[in-house]
């Protein structure tokens, strides 16, 4: 059944009978949403959706790993090696519900070196990849509503952000 809360968040359940409960790997599923509203264009949008036994952490697959941070599998070859220098309070993100733009601002001092920004989209491909030294902003306009993860990378250090794009 699909109950819809908020703009996002579609909350549903498969049949039983279509889960394998001793089977050794997540199910994927692939669900169809109709009738989704974007700028005054009526589409329909697919998802594939992976449920995940009740086990922690989940498992992801070959080449992925679960990341408790990002609350998501990721993908190793976009993954830094040097976990050692993570740092949760590299930068910033507002607001964290765009619509049209946001501002992702680096925290701290104001001699700090340049790093690279990437965004990736929820399945993990790499949508932009900018130089940023004290802020950026990012045009959100022609993103498609949902997920995506922000990750800042230095020479010595990376952190990860989540933000949603709604229009």
């Amino acid at each position: 059944y699909k109950s819809g809360f908020g703009d996002n968040t579609i909350v549903w359940e498969p049949e039983r009978s279509r889960i394998e409960k001793f089977s050794p790997y997540d199910h994927k599923y692939r669900v169809i949403v109709s009738n989704v509203k974007q700028q005054d264009e009526i589409r329909e949008i697919e998802y594939e959706v992976i449920i995940a036994k009740p086990e922690y952490p989940p498992n992801c697959g070959e080449g992925f790993y679960w990341s408790s941070d990002d609350c998501n599998c990721i993908n190793e070859s976009t993954t830094p090696s040097y976990e050692t220098g993570y740092d949760q309070e590299l930068f910033v993100i507002r607001p964290n519900l765009a619509d049209n733009y946001l501002k992702i601002e680096r925290a701290g001092q104001s001699d700090i070196e340049p790093a690279q920004l990437f965004i990736f989209d929820f399945h993990g491909k790499v949508i932009l990849q900018e130089l940023i030294q004290s802020e950026l902003h990012v045009d959100t306009k022609n993103y498609a509503p949902g997920f995506y993860f922000a990750r800042l990378k230095t020479k010595s250090t990376w952190s990860s952000r989540k933000f949603t794009v709604v229009h």
